[in-house]
């Protein structure tokens, strides 16, 4: 299932669909000898027709950080007299031209951000040294945030976020769920969304403070997404949400350049599970 309302991600070219996460379902299905067939629907009738056997993959992107007053988002839109870019073009930009997260952030710099699909994101960027970066476009606070051409870009490293918090500031690894970790930009708790995810993360990966390089087993790494997939953690925590899953998570083994991606939440179904193995191209 293919939501139309999301371009760059997915449109009709020529009748044709196309789109960033058309040609990731086109790989994905000759990696494993599948033939796919689209159909375009809503968000909301995807999730249903994943639960009733309609689908077998709903392709559609999440809203990453929520930015902007009550409930509206407002998109990032810088207007400076840097060349443009938007979200999905700057992701394709780093993987291409950047061997390191210094190199990434130093490119991204170079360019005005327009966010894609009209919404808001941040982003968490890693190399293969431990190195990572947390990348957020913000201006005042959450309340106040609601002109996109306003906003610059934040970035906090792994080894100097202590401005975080406590836990941020010992710990060597980084996470991010769905709200602005910019310090002082909320009012209310209550507005950082995600924020329970987030917690647990912690929980997870350093429980006791003892772990604050996040080693973490393959196993161990998967059982965290697990637990914090949003249909199994609405469900836990008594929370209903018709539309809340997430929709596929993937586990990146940056040393030996391996990906697994897992559908839907069903990490305890074989059939769901894949491992892409790209350590062919060192």
């Amino acid at each position: 299932m293919l939501d139309l309302s999301r371009k760059p991600f997915v449109y009709l070219l020529d009748n044709e669909y196309a789109g960033f996460e058309v040609e990731l379902m086109y790989g994905f299905c000759r990696e494993y000898g599948y033939r796919p067939v689209f159909e375009a629907a809503q968000w909301t009738s995807g999730v249903a027709g994943l639960k009733e056997g309609k689908y077998d993959v709903v392709s559609c992107g999440i809203y990453m950080s929520y930015q902007g007053a009550d409930d509206d988002v407002t998109a990032t839109n810088q207007n400076t007299d840097k060349p443009d870019l938007t979200s999905t073009t700057m992701l394709r930009l780093v993987l291409d031209y950047a061997g390191s997260v210094e190199e990434a952030v130093e490119l991204i710099s170079q360019y005005d951000l327009h966010d894609s699909a009209n919404t808001s994101f941040h982003y968490m960027i890693a190399d293969s040294t431990g190195k990572s970066a947390i990348l957020e476009w913000v201006t005042a606070t959450d309340e106040t945030d609601t002109d996109g051409t306003k906003r610059e870009l934040k970035v906090y490293y792994n080894d100097d976020d202590a401005a975080l918090g406590e836990n941020e500031a010992s710990n060597e690894f980084q996470y991010i769920t769905n709200f602005i970790v910019t310090p002082d930009y909320y009012t209310n708790e209550s507005d950082m969304k995600g924020l329970d995810r987030y917690t647990e993360i912690q929980n997870k990966i350093n429980p006791d403070g003892t772990n604050t390089e996040g080693v973490m087993t393959k196993e161990a790494a998967l059982d965290v997404l697990k637990t914090v997939g949003r249909r199994k953690w609405d469900s836990r925590n008594g929370e209903s949400d018709a539309n809340g899953i997430t929709v596929w998570s993937a586990l990146y083994d940056l040393t030996n350049k391996t990906v697994t991606w897992v559908s839907n939440e069903e990490f305890d179904n074989a059939e769901a599970v894949f491992t892409f193995d790209f350590s062919y191209l060192n």
